[in-house]
């Protein structure tokens, strides 16, 4: 063994030794993994406070993402096939639907509305229904009889990439005009049949779906990173998008339909700024339950730094910037994986947790016995002394 190998091996043991310290996506299982440890182990500014809306013992583990209904109920996408199905296993993830009947701010009614998923990476509510990315397959589940559950299951697309199990569609979002958006991965090639033709996109870039006309538009490399994660709007409708990296960046410009492109790249994206280390998801605050001094700014789930990020924008010619600030809250927990976050009904904001000290793709086993399969949680933040809506 040489002795550039050996030091090779000395810095990755090392940094993985060291991964409860750093932001790194391998760290040590923590001793204690009760919601009262991770409430001790959050740092949160001083106006806000949390609690625990829904853990494991509801029936969540490894939330991906959620959203809310037009009844006031949290529906949450969980999955335990990720990252990798054993030999004879059957998938079984599910879409969760949690309610607080009594608005003490916590679910304390729980429901199925599908199951028998495979690996799912995001979902939307719409037309009767949901809209899930179930890999390959881009489905509409329904509930015909009234029970609850869904019962009706529609392939209304099929041929998304599945090169990585963590790259397949995801970050569905309906837009101001009713399309639906979603992105996809560096390690994916998708072929899908429409009623308008063969519609490709390879690598990472974004969809965007007119549902009624089944109309599907493919956007390449506009998010200024490999792996696209998370869409939101601002006051005038203005798109933005969050790469898996670091980067927020505008969508508009980078929304060019064109599968014709020899020897580079169509444009490319207009970064407008950038977390300090890899996050994924955007909301941007309009609530009046919380302090005025957050109206308006980005949160971001910064899942590797294991802090809820804070980025404040302001206008820039046609554009944005934004200006890093000190995250709203950060966790000593090596389990805290913040990814996903969005503003309730109550007008707090909620996060889903993914809650697993590994969340490496490739840097750990995929059956590493630290994977957490069996926990998850939503968390809610509210500002301190005033009223919820």
């Amino acid at each position: 063994m040489t002795r550039a190998v050996q030091l090779l091996i000395m810095l990755l043991v090392s940094g993985l030794t060291a991964a409860g310290k750093n932001p790194l996506s391998v760290s040590p299982p923590e001793d204690d993994n009760s919601v009262e440890a991770q409430l001790e182990s959050f740092s949160i500014d001083e106006p806000l406070q949390v609690n625990i809306f829904a853990d494991e013992s509801m029936g969540i583990a490894n939330p991906v993402c959620f959203r809310w209904d037009e009844r006031g109920r949290l529906w949450v996408l969980c999955t335990w096939a990720y990252p990798q199905l054993e030999p004879g296993m059957k998938p079984n993830d599910k879409l969760i639907i949690l309610e607080d009947t009594n608005r003490d701010g916590r679910a304390d009614k729980v429901s199925t509305y599908a199951d028998g998923l495979n690996m799912p990476t995001g979902f939307a509510l719409g037309h009767g229904g949901a809209y899930i990315g179930n890999g390959r397959d881009l489905i509409h589940v329904r509930d015909t009889t009234g029970n609850g559950k869904a019962d009706q299951v529609e392939i209304l697309f099929t041929g998304f990439g599945t090169g990585d199990t963590h790259q397949n569609i995801n970050s569905f979002a309906w837009t101001p005009g009713g399309e639906l958006l979603f992105c996809q991965w560096l390690h994916c090639f998708s072929r899908v049949e429409t009623p308008w033709g063969i519609r490709r996109l390879d690598e990472h870039g974004s969809w965007r779906l007119r549902p009624l006309r089944r109309e599907l538009h493919s956007f390449r490399r506009n998010s200024g990173g490999g792996n696209p994660w998370g869409y939101a709007f601002g006051n005038w409708g203005e798109p933005f998008i969050k790469s898996n990296g670091g980067g927020i960046s505008e969508l508009l410009p980078s929304m060019v339909h064109t599968e014709h492109i020899t020897g580079g790249y169509w444009g490319g994206a207009m970064q407008i700024g950038a977390t300090k280390i890899k996050s994924m998801a955007i909301n941007i605050v309009d609530s009046p339950h919380l302090p005025e001094d957050l109206q308006g700014d980005f949160l971001i789930a910064g899942y590797f730094a294991r802090n809820i990020a804070r980025l404040r924008p302001t206008t820039d010619g046609a554009g944005h910037k934004l200006q890093t600030l000190k995250p709203i809250l950060t966790s000593s927990h090596n389990a805290f994986r913040p990814v996903d976050l969005n503003i309730g009904p109550d007008g707090a904001l909620y996060v889903a947790d993914w809650f697993n000290p590994i969340i490496g793709h490739y840097q750990a086993s995929l059956r590493h016995p630290h994977r957490d399969k069996d926990h998850g949680r939503i968390w809610r933040i509210t500002a301190k002394d005033r009223p919820l809506l």
